[in-house]
This record gives structure tokens, sequence and C-alpha cells, in this order.
């Protein structure tokens, strides 16, 4: 008869087991792709317009002056994007952690 010890162990490890996968998954994606991480190579003209949105912002444009100058000059551009997605790519080039 089944005495419930597996479904006790899953339910006592089930975080450590989740970040173990999620772990897993991560490095598996890291490798796989890791041409296009170490060249930067974008994906799109999205991707590239975000990368210049936020370093607009890290050059000293303001939070809420979307404007992108360099798309049509002088007069530039204005973008519909939040700045609240630009904080994890800002903090990847402003704030490195050493490796």
């Amino acid at each position: 008869m089944h005495d419930g010890s597996l479904t006790r162990t899953l339910e006592r490890d089930w975080v450590r087991w989740s970040l173990i996968a999620w772990g897993l998954i991560a490095l598996y994606y890291v490798i796989n792709r890791w041409t296009g991480i170490h060249f930067l190579q974008l994906g799109d003209t999205d991707d590239n317009m975000r990368l210049m949105q936020v370093r607009a912002w890290l050059g000293g444009q303001g939070w809420y002056d979307l404007r992108q100058y360099r798309m049509n000059p002088p007069l530039g551009f204005n973008m519909h994007w939040s700045r609240i997605v630009d904080q994890p790519g800002k903090r990847q080039i402003d704030d490195p952690a050493p490796v």
C-alpha cells in the first residue's frame, strides 16, 4: 500500500526542485544562444530601439522624455513604450556585477 512518502517529499522540496528545473532550463537557453548573447545580436528593430531608449536614459534623458532624437533628426520621434520595462536593461548596463 502507498504510504504517501513520495507525496510528502515532493510537498516539502517543491521549491528546491522548481529552482533546479528553472536553473537547468535557463542554462540550456544560455548555452544554446551564447553566440547571439556574446555578440549582442538583437532579434529585431524593436530590440534595437529598446536598447537605444535605455542608452538615452543612461545618457541623461529624463524619465518622462520618451523622444528618440536619433530617429527623424533633429525633431526626433515619440516612443510609445514605458520606461518601466527599461529598468532591467538599465540595471544590466549601469550596475554590472563583477563576475
